[in-house]
């Protein structure tokens, strides 16, 4: 089993990206809205695999557009991955 460093969260960053994903969809009354096929969601799905890129990890999207980073060399899971995803296009991580 190999032990990976523990993955750390940069608030700032966090903050940024999450910003930045905002900016793609901002509507004239201050509010976000990015809807699915729309060029303001693919903007915000190419930003996102290019972070992920820039991250080093292996990029996957499934047939409904779920965005995947895997991570190698993880103990977590019997794959050897750990699983990054962005889902249906929502902010919704999970590792």
């Amino acid at each position: 089993m190999t032990n990976s460093a523990p993955i750390t969260i940069n608030g700032d960053r966090l903050v940024a990206r999450i910003e930045a994903l905002a900016r793609w969809a901002w509507q004239d009354d201050g509010t976000t809205n990015r809807l699915a096929l729309t060029d303001a969601d693919r903007r915000g799905r190419d930003q996102v695999v290019e972070w992920l890129h820039e991250a080093g990890l292996q990029v996957l999207i499934d047939r409904i557009g779920n965005i995947t980073g895997l991570r190698s060399g993880s103990h977590r899971r019997s794959t050897g991955y750990d699983r990054l995803a962005y889902r249906h296009g929502r902010q919704r991580w999970s590792l």
